[in-house]
């Protein structure tokens, strides 16, 4: 899953989003599907060492049908969310079920935003975050049925 260019230069109120879909694989069998909370990914090189600009971003994920419909409209319908929250503490409290053998796809839809306001630390203004990046990784957790 890759964010589009615009996910490096977010400004505060904006969102970018990236698609990804997992399924399962010929004569495998069915189960469950669980997105855990990011964590930074291993082997990226970032600029936020004391993660300012990692708690200040939210994110959301919804469920889709493919992975081609996702954007700021895929989180019209609330059912559909299926985390949403801070950076790195929002993941899905619920799991999405996978059919045997190649059955099903499940899409997924991500939007890392910053907050129009975001949460920053007492005596750190939103300029503080110029210049900053991260390099968020999520991990599904899956389980035969």
């Amino acid at each position: 899953m890759t964010f589009t260019a615009d996910a490096l230069a977010l400004s505060p109120g904006e969102a970018s989003y990236a698609a990804v879909a997992l399924r399962t694989v010929s004569g495998s069998v069915a189960g469950t599907l669980r997105l855990e909370s990011a964590t930074p990914a291993a082997g990226i090189a970032t600029a936020d060492t004391d993660e300012i600009l990692w708690d200040a971003l939210q994110v959301r994920v919804a469920t889709t049908a493919t992975s081609a419909s996702c954007g700021a409209a895929t989180f019209n319908d609330p059912a559909a969310v299926i985390a949403s929250g801070p950076l790195g503490t929002a993941g899905a409290a619920t799991t999405q079920a996978l059919a045997a053998n190649s059955g099903s796809a499940q899409a997924y839809c991500f939007e890392v935003s910053l907050p129009s306001t975001p949460a920053l630390p007492t005596g750190v203004e939103l300029d503080a975050l110029q210049g900053r990046t991260v390099a968020p990784a999520w991990e599904f957790t899956a389980e035969s049925a």
